[in-house]
């Protein structure tokens, strides 16, 4: 691939990484801010229960991504796609990934 062509696909990713946070704010899981992007401490905290609820998964990277999409089932309608799902997790990974360690 040419090099333009890979700055634009990244450019792209950001915008749709973007509307995703924004989407995701809208539902109450990053905090409505226009200088900051953070998760909001409750969304956090239902994380960290989850992940905890998944001590018999060994894999941690595993055990995190069921926790985040475990936490957004209480967030989105019931009937969302997994594949709906998973950008989302990805990003909200991007942000916790040190405070999964910490409990």
């Amino acid at each position: 691939m040419d090099e333009e062509y890979c700055k634009l696909l990244e450019e792209y990713v950001e915008h749709l990484s973007m509307a995703l946070i924004v989407d995701m704010m809208k539902h109450g899981i990053f905090k409505d801010s226009s200088d900051e992007i953070k998760l909001k401490k409750e969304f956090v905290n239902k994380v960290k229960e989850e992940y905890a609820k998944l001590e018999d998964v060994k894999d941690k990277e595993e055990r995190a991504v069921g926790a985040v999409l475990n936490a957004l089932v209480n967030y989105y309608p019931k009937d969302m796609y997994e594949e709906e799902m998973l950008p989302r997790a990805n990003i909200i990974l991007n942000f916790m990934e040190e405070k999964l360690g910490e409990k």
